[in-house]
């Protein structure tokens, strides 16, 4: 006979919870019932029916059925072992069988409420078995209506003390699983990112994302760090690819602020910034959609690059950068203290923040953008021609030539400027 596991240790006859006398007459019936080497395993394939036949959360696989089985034989075994000793049932520790269905349940993705419920349907077909069986072997009133009495008080207190233990393992499995499928998972996407030689059915099958396709990347962040909330990340992370596609995407946490993530989209689809606004208080920045394992990495590059861009310019959130509309920006401040520099050599005064140099700027901007065309600049910004042409030419005595033969130039420093006032000498983070 195997050692029966328990918390506690042995009470003395006649304590609480202690077999001796109290439940002396289901005691002697369960050990005449386990004489017949076939009762525990014939109660067992009944319990195993009944849990099966009500519990549709449960796999009705051969292996799983087969770990019902086991467990359901386990406590059963364990139960005609305890019952006529004097060990409080309130001590009884799950047997090892009881444990390891526990844990393959976890591993399946199956609920706790499921596991107890599983012993709470299976402790009914049991009992309900007992009870037919009882009342044919006992003739005597008094004895018969003492075994139905213990073997229903007994048993609920069996089921409620492993209960407590199932689920100790249960949730100690289940914090152990998780932290080995979020390290499987971080490893995938981290071999996906840098590019590394990887099966693309084994990546696909650890993170349940296809890589197939076109995917567009994105990264949802706090600007407050101090205010950095995994739940809302999640939440705007998930409105933001419900803006592209219908398709679950992949979430990969970066650090405490900041989360990235991929959707799989249609062919050709350009990510619709202006619809995906509902970011609640977050900022995010989303790439240009690529296709394939290599498409996904570069997604994600592009999405981080249109983070840092959003990182540098003077925007509150809620916000959402595309990687699209700051291409040229992202490339140009790659070097943030030589884009500095080229700003300064390029803008001279006009880089300031000074509220008369700015709108001189701004209108450079404006009438470059129109191919330096004064009538569609003057209406633009709902002034005369003449005030065009004369802050034009305030520009031109500033720098000290002519404005059109730089256009290029002077477009990519004047979209710096902002970027390069907001980031007053510091760098920004790279998540």
């Amino acid at each position: 006979m195997s050692e029966v596991p328990v918390r506690g240790t042995s009470a003395p006859p006649g304590a609480a919870g202690g077999s001796a006398g109290r439940y002396a007459v289901a005691a002697e019936l369960m050990a005449l019932f386990d004489k017949d080497p076939s009762w525990i395993p014939g109660e067992a394939a009944a319990m195993t029916e009944a849990i099966h036949g009500e519990l549709t959360a449960l796999s009705d696989e051969a292996d799983i059925r087969d770990l019902t089985y086991r467990s359901s034989e386990a406590v059963l075994r364990m139960a005609a072992q305890l019952l006529p000793t004097s060990i409080d049932v309130r001590d009884a520790e799950p047997p090892p069988a009881a444990v390891e269905y526990a844990r393959a349940l976890v591993r399946r993705g199956v609920a706790v409420e499921t596991l107890l419920r599983a012993y709470q349907v299976g402790s009914a077909a049991w009992f309900e078995r007992w009870a037919a069986r009882v009342r044919v072997s006992e003739r005597d009133a008094d004895r018969l209506s003492a075994a139905l009495e213990q073997g229903a008080s007994w048993s609920h207190a069996y089921v409620t003390a492993l209960s407590g233990g199932l689920v100790e393992r249960y949730s100690e499995e289940r914090e152990r699983w998780m932290r080995s499928a979020e390290a499987l998972r971080a490893g995938t996407v981290k071999s996906l990112l840098i590019e590394d030689a990887i099966d693309p059915v084994t990546a696909e099958a650890r993170l349940g994302y296809a890589l197939a396709g076109q995917h567009i990347g994105f990264v949802v962040w706090a600007r407050d760090h101090d205010d950095a909330d995994i739940t809302r990340l999640d939440r705007a992370a998930l409105e933001l690819a419900g803006s592209f596609a219908s398709a679950r995407p992949l979430l990969h946490p970066l650090d405490s602020h900041s989360l990235a993530g991929w959707v799989n989209v249609t062919d050709g689809h350009r990510p619709d910034v202006a619809a995906c606004g509902r970011t609640r208080s977050v900022m995010a920045a989303v790439g240009n959609a690529h296709e394939g394992i290599g498409g996904f990495a570069l997604t994600h590059r592009e999405a981080m690059h249109a983070k840092r861009v959003a990182e540098l310019s003077p925007v509150a959130p809620p916000s959402v950068t595309s990687y699209r509309t700051v291409a040229l920006v992202s490339l140009a401040s790659m070097d943030i203290d030589q884009a500095r520099t080229f700003v300064q050599a390029e803008l001279g005064p006009l880089g300031s923040d000074d509220e008369a140099w700015s709108r001189l700027a701004n209108t450079l901007e404006v009438y470059l953008r129109n191919n330096s065309r004064v009538r569609p600049t003057a209406q633009q910004l709902s002034v005369h021609e003449n005030t065009v042409k004369n802050r034009i030419k305030a520009v031109t005595d500033a720098l000290g030539e002519p404005v059109e033969p730089r256009a290029a130039s002077l477009l990519v420093a004047l979209e710096l400027a902002p970027l390069i006032r907001t980031a007053g000498g510091r760098a920004p983070s790279q998540s």
